[in-house]
């Protein structure tokens, strides 16, 4: 896992349909997860401190199904 910080607010931590080799463990601040969609962006769920981001695509190795994109 990788350790995020606050300093990457509104950064996009991984794309969707990207490959997912690897899952995030968010140390402080929030990930906002959301489906691209034709009718724009649509939210997923979200991460905070102490939790993890794209886990399940990682551990089945399968493309992500979401972005993540720091919050704050």
């Amino acid at each position: 896992p990788h350790g995020l910080a606050g300093e990457l607010q509104g950064l996009d931590i991984y794309p969707a349909f990207g490959p997912s080799p690897d899952f995030f463990l968010v140390i402080e601040g929030h990930l906002r997860i959301e489906r691209i969609t034709a009718q724009g962006p649509q939210p997923l769920g979200s991460a905070g401190p102490g939790e993890f981001a794209g886990a399940a695509e990682a551990m089945l190795a399968i493309p992500r199904l979401g972005q993540a994109v720091a919050e704050e």
